[in-house]
């Protein structure tokens, strides 16, 4: 049986469309992943902001899925080159991360920090799960 197969023309237009939505994708999912975490940690009954922690660990858990999600979700829209592109991102994401936190504050404290380090270590581990992804099996 024949199956259909796309045109190579419209092969192409899927790629470009994939690729136009690689930054837009992970800008989104990056602000989804922190939002529904935040949610479901209150959910749950875990306050990371009451007393029994320390002030900076809640930005920092807090943060965390959303560099991931920058990362990970972004490369998984290119079309190609999975692992170069997470580590565009998450190179995007640890200067943005670094310019809203640390930088643009006029005194930076420990919780900027924080912030800043939890959303870089987050899209740095979307990118070992790319390399991690693409690995060739042993033997």
């Amino acid at each position: 049986m024949n199956q259909l197969k796309p045109s190579e023309p419209s092969r192409r237009w899927v790629n470009i469309l994939r690729w136009i939505s690689v930054v837009p994708a992970a800008m989104v999912s990056s602000w989804l992943f922190a939002g529904v975490f935040d949610f479901l940690l209150s959910r749950i009954g875990v306050d990371l902001r009451g007393p029994a922690y320390p002030a900076f660990v809640f930005p920092f858990v807090q943060l965390l899925p959303s560099g991931l999600a920058f990362s990970l979700v972004g490369a998984l829209m290119a079309s190609r080159s999975r692992v170069t592109t997470a580590i565009i991102l998450a190179a995007i994401c640890i200067l943005l991360s670094l310019l809203q936190h640390v930088i643009g504050q006029s005194t930076p404290g420990l919780t900027n920090y924080m912030h800043a380090t939890g959303e870089s270590l987050g899209a740095l581990v979307g990118v070992l799960y790319w390399v991690w992804q693409t690995r060739k099996p042993a033997g």
